[in-house]
């Protein structure tokens, strides 16, 4: 293991050298994460958004600052699970929809 450097966290990480790697993990990985963006665009419930990283200390933050500017949420997660190395951070959010309440007036002739 070698000396660690600073993450998106402020934190130190330790850095690994690799002794073996599958020759298609990387492929794999890249095609399961594009799966999950296109799961979570698909559904009609969540949200996509991307999230500049360079105004947060941390992830809590960045959730923090969606709730308080956007609304209550039911849930939300990064979508990379490298977010810390990227300067854009892309969320899955699901927003919780208040019941909107039924317009009672009559119309107007």
């Amino acid at each position: 293991m070698a000396p660690g450097k600073d993450t998106f966290f402020g934190a130190t990480k330790p850095s690994f050298e690799t002794l073996f790697e599958e020759p298609d993990l990387m492929a794999r990985k890249t095609i399961s994460d594009a799966e999950r963006i296109l799961e979570a665009a698909l559904d009609l419930s969540n949200v996509l958004q991307t999230v500049p990283t360079k105004f947060f200390t941390n992830i809590v933050e960045v959730y923090q600052v969606v709730q308080d500017k956007l609304g209550p949420v039911v849930g939300i997660s990064p979508v990379q699970s490298d977010f810390h190395k990227k300067d854009m951070l892309m969320l899955d959010t699901e927003f919780l929809v208040m019941p909107r309440k039924p317009d009672l007036r009559l119309p107007q002739t």
